[in-house]
This record gives structure tokens, C-alpha cells and sequence, in this order.
């Protein structure tokens, strides 16, 4: 039996819809997008048939999800067939073609002037028909994480259902962050780490020669000792377990695949690069061996991260502000130098981009938005921005 407790679960876990006004319903679906809102809102007023009703939904989103698929299949299908034209062979490359062409002509005219407007109504006709595909993939992913909300709101009625769903999902983020990595934000990353990896090289002996001399010790040095061990972990996923709030068992749910998928990286890493390089160039500041890179800065900068990423700039300051005590505390405490904490943090950046975006393909996008039918066809009505 629903309860009001998993109702309320409910309004918290449910954001696509948060902002739809009822100004004017274009379909029976979007009436029903906007008819689940209102509930939502007066969620300690339903009776048990609106609350049945609310779920018996998921069912109308899933096949609009699979309308709309369907429908970008179709839309990508009729682009690319063969179109013969003046730099393309395909529909899709023509439509290009002619819309810059046309663009370009638009430049030089008077844009009130007649011809301007008919080439501005194909304009459009045509950025319409090209964005077509794209459109109906992003209605789809609405309607995916409604049905998904709905779904983990309906599971809070056996909390082992709720947390079975997280575990999966966190278990694709870590398969899947790896693919990420070789994207676009993980891939400067990495990039960024490498290069201040070089720089550094030529500081080593300094800064080592300066910690010999002033070596942090005792609680200095433990505190960042234990933090990138990633011990915080712990009481983030115990509240996790204990708080009802969708936001945070999310930011978990991306922080523990995360930062396991850092500590295989590193540990990979420090074997491979001793393999490869001479000893004196992976040992640590003390002496030791496995130098290269600093497992306790990737960690650290992992979960800033992710953090960053989940809670915004509330949340990136101090925890970046952490994550740089952590990796000077490498430093201070003669297990690595600039250079190694350098590129671990580099490599814990790297990899917490790559979850979120795993996490972004997995959980769905991120945004207030409704759906519109309108001209036949079902499109996207956004009141809000992406994560």
C-alpha cells in the first residue's frame, strides 16, 4: 500500500515535470504530463484511485518513449536516402547543402524584403527536418526517466527493490565510464595531467629536499591520509541509506563506481609505468617504490568531481578545497612528489567526468521539460537546462 511518506518520495524523485503550466493542452498525453504535475503538488490531498492513476501512467510514457524512438528511426531513414545534388548523395547532405546556401543569401538581402522571408520559412522547413531525429531522442529520454521516477518511487514500497535499482545502475556506471574516457572532458583531462606531469619534473628535487627538512607529521598528515583512502565514502553512503532523498543516493550511486574504477586505474598504472621506466623515475620522495601516480590524489579529485557535478558550485568549492589538501599532503608527507600527485589528480578528474557522463546516458537527461504534440508529430517543451 502506498503511504504518504513514499508520495512525498515521490515529489522529490520527479523533475522532469516540475515546472509544466496547464496553459493550454495540446494532446490527451500532455494532459496527462500536466494532470500528474498538479497531483504531484497536492500529493497529501490524493485519493487511492489518483494515486493508482499516477502509476497506471508509466505504462502511456513507456509508449510514447517507443513512439518517439520509433519515430527517430524513421526521420534518420528518410535523410539518408540517395538524393542526388550539388555537394551531397544523400537527403540529409542536400538539405545541409541548400541550407547554407540559402543562409547565405538571406545575408545579402533586405531581411524584410519578400524573398528574405521565403528563404527564412525553407530555412527553418529545412533545420526542422534535419534536427527531426535528435528531437524525437530527446522526447523519448523524457519519457524514459518519467517512467523510471515513477518506477523507483513505486519500489520505495521495499526499500531492498529501491537499492537493488541503485546497485544496478551503479554497476553500469562502472563498466560503462571506461568507454567515457576516451571523450572529449576526461580526455583533456588527461591531457592536462600528462603535460603538468613533465613540467613538475624538473621541481621534484626541490620541493623533497624542502619536506625532508619540514615533514608533515601527525594529524597533518593523516587527515589527508585517511580522506584519500576515500573513507568518506562511508558516512556519504550510510546517509545514502538512512536519508529518503533521491539527490543523494544518485550522487552515491556515481561516487562509488567511480572511485572504484580510480583505484583499478592507479593500481594499473603504478605496475605499468615500473614496468616500463626506470626506478628512479616512479620512486617516491622517501624512497619507496610504485611513485607514479598518486592513488590518494585521484581519489580525492575523483570525488570532488563528482560532487562538483551532482551539487554544483556549492559543493565544488570545498571539496576541491579538500582534494588539494589531500594531494599536498602526498607531498608534505614524502610519498610523492608534484608530479605524481599532479597527474593522480588529473587521472581521478578524468575519470569522474567519465561517470557523469555514464550516469547522464544511464539515468536519463536532466532537465524540466514537457512534452508537446504539435503538427502531427510530438515535440519537446523545455523549462529548463541540463546539469
Amino acid at each position: 500500500m502506498l503511504n504518504m511518506t513514499h508520495i512525498i518520495s515521490l515529489i522529490l524523485a520527479v523533475t522532469i515535470v516540475h515546472q509544466v503550466r496547464a496553459e493550454e493542452a495540446a494532446s490527451s498525453l500532455d494532459q496527462e504530463f500536466i494532470e500528474t504535475q498538479e497531483m504531484l503538488e497536492t500529493a497529501k490531498h490524493l485519493t487511492q484511485d489518483q494515486k493508482n492513476t499516477l502509476f497506471l501512467r508509466a505504462a502511456d510514457f513507456q509508449k510514447a518513449s517507443e513512439e518517439n524512438e520509433t519515430a527517430a528511426s524513421v526521420a534518420d531513414e528518410k535523410l539518408d536516402q540517395p538524393e542526388q545534388c550539388e555537394g551531397g548523395t544523400t537527403r540529409r547532405a542536400c538539405l545541409q547543402v541548400s541550407l547554407g546556401v540559402d543562409q547565405a543569401k538571406v545575408d545579402l538581402l533586405d531581411t524584410n524584403s519578400d524573398t528574405a522571408k521565403e528563404l527564412n520559412s525553407e530555412i527553418v522547413s529545412m533545420t526542422n527536418e534535419l534536427s527531426r531525429p535528435e528531437a524525437h531522442r530527446k522526447t523519448a529520454a523524457v519519457f524514459r526517466e518519467e517512467v523510471r521516477r515513477i518506477q523507483l518511487a513505486e519500489a520505495n514500497q521495499n526499500n531492498k527493490l529501491t537499492f537493488k535499482q541503485y546497485a544496478v545502475d551503479a554497476f553500469k556506471i562502472a563498466v560503462d565510464s571506461w568507454k567515457y574516457l576516451i571523450t572529449p572532458g576526461p580526455l583533456v583531462a588527461l591531457a592536462s595531467g600528462t603535460a603538468g606531469y613533465f613540467a613538475l619534473r624538473s621541481e621534484t628535487n626541490g620541493v623533497t629536499n624542502y619536506y625532508k627538512k619540514h615533514q608533515w607529521t601527525g594529524a597533518a598528515y593523516e587527515v589527508g591520509n585517511y580522506i584519500g583512502q576515500g573513507i568518506l565514502l562511508i558516512p556519504l553512503t550510510a546517509a545514502a541509506l538512512l536519508i529518503d532523498n533521491d539527490k543523494l543516493r544518485e550522487a552515491v550511486t556515481v561516487l562509488i563506481p567511480a572511485t572504484l574504477d580510480t583505484l583499478i586505474q592507479t593500481t594499473i598504472e603504478k605496475y605499468t609505468l615500473k614496468a616500463l621506466l626506470p626506478a628512479q623515475e616512479t620512486a617516491r620522495p622517501n624512497g619507496g617504490t610504485l611513485g607514479d601516480n598518486s592513488g590518494h590524489a585521484a581519489t580525492a579529485f575523483v570525488m570532488a568531481t563528482v560532487l562538483a557535478g551532482e551539487f554544483g558550485l556549492k559543493a565544488a568549492v570545498p571539496a576541491f578545497v579538500v582534494a588539494i589538501y589531500v594531494a599536498w599532503s602526498r607531498v608534505g608527507g614524502l610519498m610523492h612528489s608534484p608530479k605524481q600527485v599532479f597527474a593522480g589528480a588529473a587521472l581521478g578528474i578524468s575519470e569522474g567526468i567519465a561517470a557523469l557522463i555514464a550516469k547522464k546516458k544511464i539515468l536519463g537527461v536532466d532537465f524540466s521539460a514537457g512534452p508537446t504534440l504539435e503538427n502531427g508529430g510530438v515535440g519537446l517543451r523545455v523549462h529548463g537546462s541540463f546539469r
